[in-house]
């Protein structure tokens, strides 16, 4: 293949639902011909793990365009050319979701992952961008987006040794929603309710019966809204992970994913719409007597960056809970 796009992208957190940096590398005729680098304001909250792994913090993106603005910038690039990308369909998630959050349609992409590749062609004990790099005697700044995206560069020519890869070996990507599908304002405060105790098991350190029975609960309150579709395919999702005999922080992620919430309504403002998922995160977190730092700091975050009614007390709520 001669002529495709490498792509990165860094994110805020690990929501898989925003931007904070895209990096791109155009490759014509097998050769780097240009590279576009940008910060993104996402948008959303950070989270401290993440802003050491990238160095991106909240007021290095404060005045960088939003994913809706940058779009425009790079879109006919990435409709028109195959997209190389190590891990590719993250890359290509956050970003598709990115555009469902702005209202824009979320198109096809043409795609070859280098993870795949490696695991196909090397035998390594790590398949990790940077254990591979380490291994090819490549140094470089790793979670960098643009430099990720030209080390990537590197390891497709370096596996294209292997095998040659072409137009046909491209697999198309496309990320289904439900934003065909009006929602009823009627289960519009169930499905954030449920949003909220999603992203909030996420930073629970151990998933106990405890918490999957206010999941269980939520089914149960919802059984008679099941003759909406929207309910009825979340119970099924529900049912089938909860119904497994360990739980893993994999299958929440992949809940988080599927399950999403309702920002726009022409019944709630933004401030009810935002009380509701925190009704579901509350919910999460006071099933315990104590909760760790990591939901500590993450509820902090959430009710200092979403706009709430103005009877909630923030700083109330947050005095009420113990770390422990």
């Amino acid at each position: 293949m001669n002529d495709y796009i490498v792509l990165d992208i860094e994110s805020p957190n690990t929501l898989t639902r925003s931007v904070s940096a895209i990096g791109i590398v155009i490759i014509r005729d097998n050769k780097i011909v240009d590279t576009i680098y940008s910060l993104i304001n996402p948008e959303d909250f950070f989270e401290d793990e993440i802003i050491s792994l990238t160095g991106i913090t909240p007021d290095m993106v404060k005045d960088a365009p939003k994913f809706n603005e940058y779009w425009k910038e790079i879109e006919k690039l990435l409709l028109n050319n195959p997209i190389i990308g190590h891990n590719i369909k993250y890359d290509l998630t956050v970003i598709s979701r990115s555009l469902y959050k702005y209202g824009i349609n979320i198109p096809q992409f043409e795609y070859i992952c280098t993870l795949n590749l490696s695991r196909k062609y090397l035998k390594l004990n790590s398949y990790a961008l940077t254990s591979i790099m380490s291994d090819l005697n490549i140094t470089y700044e790793a979670h960098n987006a643009l430099a990720d995206a030209e080390v990537t560069f590197y390891l497709f020519q370096y596996l294209e040794k292997f095998k040659e890869q072409t137009i046909l070996d491209t697999h198309k990507f496309h990320l289904k929603t439900n934003a065909k599908k009006e929602i009823n304002d009627y289960i519009t405060p169930n499905k954030n309710e449920l949003y909220g105790l999603l992203q909030e098991l996420m930073y629970k350190e151990e998933i106990t019966d405890k918490h999957l029975n206010l999941i269980k609960k939520w089914i149960s309150n919802n059984s008679k809204n099941k003759k909406y579709v929207e309910i009825s395919n979340i119970t099924k999702k529900l049912e089938f992970f909860i119904n497994k005999k360990d739980i893993t922080k994999k299958d929440l992620n992949r809940l988080t994913v599927l399950i999403t919430s309702v920002s726009k309504s022409e019944k709630y403002s933004r401030e009810e719409l935002n009380y509701q998922i925190l009704t579901g995160i509350l919910e999460m977190v006071y099933c315990d007597d104590k909760i760790c730092q990591n939901e500590y700091n993450y509820l902090e975050k959430w009710l200092n960056y979403y706009e709430l009614p103005i009877e909630v007390n923030k700083k109330e709520i947050m005095s009420s809970l113990t770390v422990k």
